[in-house]
């Protein structure tokens, strides 16, 4: 009957909300226990900085190298790849670090302190 069915819904919606919200205050509680920096979107990066979360503006200069745009985000550096019996293969990234990397060119990649005072 659709009727029961809509008196369930709130019930599980709430549920799936506060599951959300559980995990989003976790991951935070990790950042500001490492006290480590993530990017966010459009030049925003989140830090556990001196055990406080605050949202960062980040500027981002030209390329010291080349004169390029660059990009602020969290860099694969590690992985482990798993092959299958059919004959596929999986990369499973197991480290990233953040880094400012040149558009134009990747190999001007330069590694962001993480627990850095201030991105300048």
């Amino acid at each position: 009957d659709i009727t029961s069915i809509l008196e369930v819904q709130p019930y599980t919606i709430m549920f799936i909300i506060l599951i959300f919200l559980f995990v989003i205050f976790l991951a935070l509680r990790r950042i500001v226990k490492n006290q480590t920096r993530h990017p966010l979107l459009f030049n925003f990066a989140i830090s556990g900085y001196g055990r406080r979360l605050t949202i960062e503006k980040i500027h981002i200069d030209k390329c010291p190298q080349c004169g390029g745009k660059m990009k602020y985000y969290n860099k694969p550096v590690k992985w482990v790849d798993k092959y299958y019996s059919d004959g596929r293969t999986k990369r499973e990234v197991t480290k990233k670090i953040p880094v400012l990397e040149c558009k134009r060119n990747v190999e001007h990649c330069y590694i962001v302190d993480p627990a850095e005072d201030k991105i300048k």
